[in-house]
């Protein structure tokens, strides 16, 4: 790999790149999924909190299930959030290094042209 990247960066680059995009779609579409299930979970155990009868241990047991749900449901937003964050960094970075690279590309092909 390290003489492949000497050789060829933007190859590198790019093969990076579609990596990094998969792997942020596959974890936005698992927080997606987590925060779905965590809003259902929540419904579910607030409406069975309401019609169980107060101090009994399902009771408690189904708030504890609400409240626990409420965390995930913001700890999937957090997780949401933080994806768009690190998408946009990633533009950000592509934007310094893109010029750069060509840069290197430009450099190499004077360099093999004088070679031959």
């Amino acid at each position: 790999m390290g003489q492949l990247y000497k050789s060829h960066p933007s190859l590198f680059l790019r093969w990076k790149e579609g990596e990094v995009e998969e792997v942020i779609e596959k974890v936005e579409t698992v927080a997606k999924v987590v925060e779905k299930v965590a809003i259902v979970v929540e419904e579910v155990s607030s409406y069975i909190a309401d019609k169980l009868p107060e101090g009994g241990n399902l009771k408690e047991a189904a708030i504890l299930v609400e409240n626990v749900s409420k965390e995930v449901v913001n700890d999937a937003q957090v997780a949401k959030d933080l994806i768009h964050k690190l998408g946009e960094l990633k533009d950000e970075v592509e934007e310094v290094i893109e010029p750069v690279v060509k840069n290197q590309e430009l450099l190499r092909a004077k360099h093999d042209n004088k070679k031959t």
